[in-house]
């Protein structure tokens, strides 16, 4: 958060999405572990699904910047 404090504009936009994606990353592997080492279904199963979207937003958020650095 604190990179994002003193950005505005699209040098925020950009560092927004950085950070979004690094965020997602660690979840997707917080979820890989649950799905490999939970006792329950339910978390096993939430994690999964968790999983799928974030990483589903990862990739919107990549092209995102992709597109930003194009222009």
């Amino acid at each position: 958060m604190e990179s994002l404090k003193n950005k505005e504009g699209e040098a925020f936009d950009k560092a927004y999405l950085q950070e979004m994606i690094k965020h997602h990353q660690h979840g997707i592997e917080m979820m890989n572990m649950a799905i490999e080492k939970a006792k329950h279904e339910d978390i096993r199963g939430m994690s999964e699904k968790m999983g799928e979207a974030q990483a589903g937003e990862i990739e919107k958020m990549q092209k995102m910047l992709d597109e930003m650095s194009e222009k």
